[in-house]
């Protein structure tokens, strides 16, 4: 018996309406049987939490680096694109100008989150490994 399980039987003992001892330790050991199955219950609810816990944290940690990869690409690309247009307008070079400001579009016109559902996808399959 552990520690507080001991103090709490005893008490039951004492309270509990019983014809004779046997029906009085049957009562007792039923009782402790009851409260170690629901103890391994709330530990396995626990172990359950947690597992769950580190999922979600884990999916999260994906995710920002997701977000971080695919805003860096567009921010590297939005960039290149200005560096381009300033270039142009400053030597007044039409076909760059319009080759920076169609690059420019393309960049913005496209979400950074059109990827995100493949991405998820790929997260669920087992195995998948992002490679940076």
């Amino acid at each position: 018996m552990t520690a507080p399980a001991a103090p709490l039987a005893l008490k039951l003992a004492e309270e509990v309406v019983v014809p004779n001892a046997v029906q009085a330790i049957e009562a007792i050991a039923e009782y402790l049987g009851a409260m170690q199955c629901e103890e391994t219950k709330r530990r396995l609810i626990d172990a359950n939490r947690d597992i769950i816990i580190t999922a979600l944290k884990n999916e999260q940690e994906a995710l920002l680096a997701y977000f971080s990869h695919a805003f860096s690409e567009r921010r590297m690309a939005l960039e290149g694109f200005f560096d381009l247009l300033h270039q142009a307008a400053e030597n007044n070079n039409s076909e760059q100008l319009t080759t920076a400001l169609s690059g420019i579009l393309g960049v913005i016109q496209k979400s950074p989150l059109d990827d995100l559902e493949s991405f998820k996808r790929n997260m669920e399959t087992p195995g998948y490994q992002i490679v940076l």
